[in-house]
């Protein structure tokens, strides 16, 4: 801490990693991935999980490949609250209808999007497209909400992408 005093270094702790985490849109294995999931369908490039098909084996070669071949049913989203609320793990994805399509892996309030809830989901394919309204149940609650792409902020404006 004394190294960083003049530069106004702070400890900070599980809270400000995973917004920072979240608003990148960053998986974290044991709550956004995890046995129960299949790689591709978290939508991010499988070869972070093995090294390629190409290799003659690999524990699971199969099953990515099933996926790859035949489609995913889920798909991991960003979601985007548009109501006051914060969302968190384990609540429903609805869709206006009320019709439960998926659940919350994560969900912090987001200083940097605008002060608003986000979180990470997984959904039925057919809603994952960015924009798609849906709701998202906070306890007695069922809160606008709206699936967006990740990461949550510009890539241009913010991050290691961004135009110097």
């Amino acid at each position: 801490m004394e190294a960083g005093k003049e530069v106004g270094i702070a400890l900070c702790g599980l809270g400000a990693r995973d917004a920072l985490r979240i608003e990148a849109g960053l998986p974290l294995y044991g709550e956004d991935i995890h046995e129960d999931v299949n790689p591709v369908e978290t939508g991010y490039d499988f070869k972070m999980f093995c090294n390629h098909f190409k290799e003659p084996f690999y524990f699971g070669k199969e099953a990515l490949q099933k996926a790859k071949n035949e489609g995913v049913k889920i798909k991991h989203v960003g979601i985007k609250l548009l109501e006051k609320g914060i969302p968190r793990a384990d609540y429903d994805i609805l869709t206006p209808a009320g019709e439960k399509i998926g659940y919350m892996v994560n969900g912090v309030r987001s200083p940097v999007i605008g002060n608003v809830g986000i979180g990470m989901a997984y959904i039925d394919i057919k809603y994952s497209e960015p924009e798609t309204e849906v709701l998202v149940q906070i306890r007695k609650n069922q809160v606008k909400a709206k699936v967006v792409k990740l990461p949550f902020y510009d890539p241009k404006k913010w991050g290691w992408r961004r135009k110097a």
